[in-house]
């Protein structure tokens, strides 16, 4: 039968953990029948939202997305120079015939694994602010609702804080102990998370090498426009990054807009492997590949949401999965896009087409044990039954 919804309240969150001193806001009542204004789909609309709130999520905003566009500017430059430097010349001038480009990538990706885990469990017992060998970030990292000291945040607001982790199940860090692995690694979220994330970031070459470049340079193209064409690829991964983020926080979910992006690299890596194909198919092909980049943002996001009440499970996934992704980071490269198949790297391609199945596979896997889960709790919760389910805040029957 058609969706009814009625008007209803916000649950109060429950948490099991030591009483906070918090203050938690009373229920608002909201009618859930209210037609979302156009701009609902672009910036903050959520009918229940205080002005409080919204100032607070100012705050945050401006102040977070200034440092991590900051740190991920430095880091991804670093990172991706020696592509630009390789088409530019390096290549001739250091004799680099043979893979020494993706040897580069290697070095940096050991490097990049070995701090990973460690500086996860760091963060458990300290203060995020501290460990930024950035001087802003002793200034602009708020750190967590229950030791922030950050200047823009006033008690209030670290009040507030506290309370939206509590209403959206999000836990408050325990002690990191043995029952704690334990616990970790008797769940699914640390071995699907990881095969997922693992497979997203091997899918394609290492930073360095870059197909796009290197087939400009065997085209025969200008320096100039070998560094400026492929950042054309750059502004679409930016769009759809950002277009992905608010299209899979607007309907609250995220396998969805995942899999689009996985079938955009599909489509984008079956033509490259294909090779000959029109100029221009294969022009859009080399500008598409990028659009699968947004599926590693989202998947951080789904990782904090399904690990989300449970703070030292959080951090011990979030650790393995960017550990395991770059671990093999640091030797498939090597033999799926050595830099002496360039440019054709049909291997590569052929590879990255395998490899796109298999992430839609995974997928669709973690989506099914999170709903699997979640109607576990509805149902333990008496808030499940066949044919209907009640969600927590509206009301609403629906056909199953």
């Amino acid at each position: 039968m058609a969706s009814e919804q009625v008007l209803s309240k916000k649950a109060e969150a429950e948490v099991s953990s030591t009483p906070s001193p918090t203050t938690i806001t009373p229920p608002q009542y909201i009618d859930a029948t209210q037609k979302a204004p156009w701009w609902a789909y672009i910036w903050d609309y959520e009918p229940g939202r205080t002005s409080r709130e919204r100032a607070f999520i100012r705050k945050l905003d401006l102040y977070l997305i200034t440092m991590l566009s900051l740190g991920y500017f430095i880091k991804n430059l670093d990172q991706t120079n020696i592509s630009n430097a390789y088409v530019s010349g390096m290549k001739e001038d250091l004799s680099m015939l043979q893979n020494e480009l993706n040897l580069v990538d290697t070095a940096w990706t050991v490097g990049y694994v070995l701090g990973q885990i460690p500086s996860q469990l760091i963060l458990t017992k300290l203060r995020p602010s501290v460990i930024p060998i950035c001087l802003a970030g002793f200034f602009l990292l708020p750190d967590l609702p229950e030791n922030t000291r950050a200047f823009y945040l006033n008690e209030d607001d670290r009040a507030l804080a506290k309370e939206r982790m509590a209403t959206v199940g999000r836990a408050p860090r325990t002690r990191l102990g043995r029952s704690a692995f334990k616990r970790i690694f008797g769940r699914w979220h640390v071995y699907l998370l990881t095969i997922l994330y693992v497979i997203f970031i091997n899918l394609f070459y290492s930073s360095s090498v870059n197909p796009f470049s290197l087939w400009l340079k065997a085209e025969g193209e200008p320096v100039s426009k070998i560094n400026i064409i492929p950042t054309g690829a750059s502004a679409i991964q930016l769009v759809l990054t950002v277009s992905f983020a608010m299209w899979s926080d607007a309907v609250r979910r995220r396998a969805p807009i995942m899999s689009l992006s996985t079938v955009l690299g599909l489509f984008s890596s079956l033509c490259l492997a294909i090779w000959s194909i029109p100029s221009g198919l294969k022009w859009t092909a080399f500008f598409l590949q990028r659009a699968s980049v947004p599926y590693g943002p989202l998947s951080m996001s789904w990782a904090n949401e399904i690990c989300g009440a449970d703070a030292e499970e959080r951090a011990v996934v979030i650790g393995i999965m960017n550990s395991m992704g770059y671990a093999f980071n640091a030797w498939v490269p090597l033999l799926t896009y050595p830099q002496v198949d360039a440019p054709k790297f049909r291997k590569g391609f052929v590879y990255t087409c395998c490899a796109f199945v298999a992430q839609g596979g995974i997928t669709a896997l973690v989506a099914f044990m999170q709903r699997r889960d979640t109607r576990k709790k509805e149902k333990e919760a008496g808030l499940y039954v066949e044919g209907a389910r009640v969600a927590v805040g509206v009301t609403e029957v629906q056909q199953a």
